[in-house]
């Protein structure tokens, strides 16, 4: 659990049967917690808004990392203290499914996220996809995706995630840009029509 986070909320997001039935495709075995975690969209939302609020909310994360190949805790910390008998980090490297973000909020709790995609059968080809990499206790692993994350409706609309994600792929494909946070997406889209009934989004 993470504070801030109800189980009722999570309970009742519709996210749970999709990812459960996306995650099973991709023959994920194992989901690893790194508590703490501090994701940088996040903590520039959380600077920007939520750290004026009257309810304290938390700044770290929770990331969950999904592997297709089963292993303990016991496996991994053995792996962690230089005894990789049963887990190597090419193990976990080739079985890596990828990362899930998630924000201490009250409702919107999926932050930024990377999975892999579904098995190539010839049906999809995606040109915007490329390495994400993910740093989990010294281990380099890394992803090919597209990010994607729920819109909070604090600090951004629907379209500022949708765009978030947009620029996900072009700042890859082109170069030419930096990769923008939510709240900076909605500071950029309100500098020049500013919005008369709430601060943001």
């Amino acid at each position: 659990g993470s504070p801030g986070i109800s189980e009722n909320c999570v309970d009742s997001k519709d996210h749970n049967l999709y990812l459960y039935a996306y995650l099973k495709e991709l023959k994920t075995q194992t989901i690893l917690v790194e508590k703490n975690y501090i994701d940088h969209d996040y903590l520039d939302d959380f600077a920007a808004y939520y750290v004026k609020c009257h309810n304290p909310y938390q700044r770290e994360c929770i990331r969950l990392h999904f592997f297709k190949k089963p292993f303990t805790t016991g496996d991994f910390n053995e792996l962690l203290h230089g005894n990789p008998e049963k887990l190597t980090v090419s193990n976990l490297q080739d079985n890596y499914n990828g990362f899930l973000v998630i924000r201490p909020l009250p409702q919107k709790i999926i932050g930024r996220t990377c999975l892999a995609l579904y098995p190539d059968l010839g049906q999809r080809h995606f040109k915007t996809v490329h390495d994400y990499e993910a740093n989990l206790y010294g281990i380099d692993l890394s992803v090919s995706t597209l990010a994607f994350q729920e819109q909070d409706e604090v600090v951004s609309a629907c379209a500022t995630s949708a765009l978030w994600s947009a620029f996900q792929a072009t700042g890859s494909l082109f170069k030419q840009h930096k990769l923008p946070s939510p709240i900076e997406v909605t500071r950029e889209a309100t500098a020049h029509m500013p919005l008369r009934s709430r601060a943001i989004p």
